[in-house]
């Protein structure tokens, strides 16, 4: 994606999709987003702390979204960009949480119809979001497929 927002002429439209598969089994990221998660704070995790590597995982999927703004900035882009993130499904809870997620207060998570697992996070950002949607938060439902 880097590459191509860096080659891509800004006179012209540019559609990117990105499907991150980071946050999914099998739960690993590089050593160095595991050690921004201090164990202490994961006290209650399971063996092999899964909670840390699905938070390190989340993360790393962060920081990418964050390298790919700043080259949409650097290109001189962004203000004609509309970015839209989604969550496909709640998080997995399954497995007596070896899954790593949490999905709290919502009751279940991914694979199942309690709202734990059809409910998930998403936003939207970039220039060309008008001023006056900016910060707000819609409370009704919607899916991908609505954009």
């Amino acid at each position: 994606m880097l590459k191509t927002i860096r080659s891509h002429d800004p006179s012209s439209p540019l559609f990117l999709f990105w499907a991150p598969h980071i946050v999914h089994a099998p739960l690993q990221a590089p050593q160095e987003y595991i050690d921004k998660f201090n164990l202490d704070s994961f006290k209650n995790d399971k063996a092999g702390h899964q909670r840390q590597l699905y938070a390190a995982m989340v993360n790393f999927a962060d920081g990418v979204l964050g390298n790919i703004t700043a080259a949409l900035k650097e290109k001189g882009m962004w203000q004609d960009t509309l970015v839209v993130f989604s969550s496909d499904n709640g998080g997995p809870v399954y497995g007596m949480g070896s899954a790593g997620a949490n999905n709290w207060p919502l009751k279940g998570g991914k694979m199942n119809n309690w709202e734990g697992g059809i409910r998930g996070n998403g936003f939207i950002s970039g220039g060309f979001l008008p001023a006056n949607r900016r910060g707000t938060k819609y409370e009704g439902l919607i899916t991908a497929w609505d954009w």
